[in-house]
């Protein structure tokens, strides 16, 4: 189940122990099957047990003369697992959604919920694209303003230096304009996505 964006699950493990017993005499005989006793377990088969120690059971059964019986013990086991979908990858959460027996509605819930988070890291990536080119143009700009210096500003070649920075400058403007917006776009999306899974109650 889902509850505030944070996933529940439940995982059942199953034990199942066989003991097979041949009486050879021509009487029937009484035994004692002893089984080791886990406390994290519950038993399932059989019901009744003959007596049960901290670290074992003791059932006991009859078998026929001059004859095999098969003797089942049977146990099971339940983890609990919590899971905060806001936090936690996508490659998991796909894992999540397609393993078990999950409902339809937390099945859809999750495919929402991953739809969100990969709409926010493609806008998450685009912002970091965006920044590192603009920090690219800022280094090289270091390097521009060295060689200015050195040309002076009325060579040709000082001219060619100050045509090239004012150039990047109009780039510079244009990613801070694509950057405040894409940033605006991430916060969007992130308040879509944590008011989404706020609101999340399914199982």
């Amino acid at each position: 189940k889902i509850v505030k964006g944070t996933l529940h699950l439940k995982r059942m493990r199953k034990y199942t122990q066989k003991y097979v017993i041949k009486n050879k005499d021509d009487e029937e005989r009484m035994l004692i099957v002893e089984h080791p006793y886990y406390a994290s377990r519950k038993l399932i088969e059989p019901e009744k047990y003959e007596e049960k120690t901290p670290s074992l059971y003791r059932f006991r059964l009859a078998v026929a003369k001059e004859s095999t019986k098969t003797f089942e013990v049977k146990e099971e086991q339940t983890y609990r697992e919590t899971i905060g979908i806001l936090r936690t990858r996508i490659s998991s959460l796909l894992y999540y959604s397609k393993s078990g027996e999950i409902s339809q509605k937390v099945r859809d819930a999750l495919a929402r919920a991953i739809a969100l988070k990969n709409e926010l890291t493609v806008l998450e990536q685009k912002l970091r694209e965006l920044e590192t080119e603009k920090r690219k143009i800022e280094t090289g700009q270091e390097r521009l303003r060295r060689n200015i210096s050195t040309a002076g500003r009325t060579t040709t070649l000082g001219q060619r230096y100050l045509a090239k920075m004012n150039s990047q400058e109009d780039q510079i403007e244009a990613l801070d304009v694509q950057i405040a917006e894409t940033r605006i776009r991430r916060d969007k999306k992130r308040k879509e996505l944590e008011d989404y899974l706020s609101k999340l109650n399914v199982d």
